[in-house]
């Protein structure tokens, strides 16, 4: 009678089948966590199509894409319309395919899209002058940009134009908009910390801006002295910080007065947030 033997090597068999299973099991989990899977993907799709019939008949709105967001595990469907220009919005959606979120209101009813489409279109002017070689410092920061409904330092712009006055489609004069709603920031390292050197410098920028047909409607300035070493951190003591400096106060007589006003005003702005901490 023939006799059957177990092979000593069966349970090491086992346990690298077992292993390779884990490894699959892993490298699935893992594919799914950063790429989604093709059922959730199918529901979410299912789900916007029925959204738009139900929400947006009559229009010619069309989903784009429908992709996983890997940061939420959930999906997102990008809506577009060929014919408004301003028009996109997105769907949200979990890993079940429910409906979880839709910017509509905010995007197109709410001007949100045209608010970036501007702001868009002001920092693509305002970098071409910063970034030129005709501007002569060189900055640690530097920027200028439309500011809307959110606040600086908790405090809005003055007559401000909101995003929800402005018109989907249009075509905005992004330069003439700075002037209610342009902020320019630039930290620079100087030699001289003064209000000379300050005056001296929003002068140019000013010049520049105006060269290009860009307005502003208020500064923010930051003079210190170079590190010690380049790239280092230790720097010489001293700094000559603005904060909301009025563009238009950059001309006529008095320039010196008014930065010098500013910074004071700036220095007991910190003094008193350090106070409420």
């Amino acid at each position: 009678m023939k006799k059957f033997r177990i092979s000593r090597n069966k349970p090491a068999r086992i346990a690298a089948g077992l292993l390779a299973l884990c490894i699959v099991a892993g490298l699935l989990y893992f594919a799914v966590g950063l790429l989604g899977n093709p059922v959730s993907w199918a529901l979410a799709t299912r789900t916007a199509q029925k959204h738009l019939a139900a929400n947006y008949a009559g229009t010619d709105y069309k989903i784009d894409t429908v992709s996983y967001d890997f940061k939420t595990g959930g999906y997102w469907a990008h809506v577009n319309s060929p014919t408004l220009q301003d028009g996109s919005f997105t769907l949200h959606f979990n890993m079940a395919g429910k409906l979880t979120g839709d910017d509509y209101d905010y995007r197109v009813t709410g001007g949100g899209n045209v608010m970036y489409r501007v702001r868009s279109e002001f920092r693509t002017l305002t970098d071409g002058v910063l970034k030129s070689p005709a501007f002569p410092y060189d900055f640690t920061i530097g920027y200028c940009e439309l500011e809307f409904d959110w606040s600086i330092d908790e405090e809005p712009f003055p007559n401000a134009l909101g995003r929800e006055d402005l018109e989907n489609g249009r075509i905005y004069d992004v330069g003439a908009m700075g002037t209610t709603n342009g902020h320019l920031v630039l930290y620079l390292d100087v030699d001289a910390v003064t209000p000379e050197k300050a005056a001296e410098i929003l002068k140019t920028a000013k010049g520049l801006f105006d060269s290009a047909g860009i307005g502003c409607y208020t500064v923010d300035l930051l003079l210190r002295y170079p590190p010690y070493e380049p790239g280092g951190h230790q720097r010489p003591e001293g700094e000559l910080r603005l904060r909301g400096f009025l563009y238009e106060d950059i001309d006529g007589d008095g320039l010196l007065e008014r930065i010098e006003k500013c910074r004071k005003d700036t220095l007991d702005y910190y003094a008193a947030k350090d106070a409420e901490k």
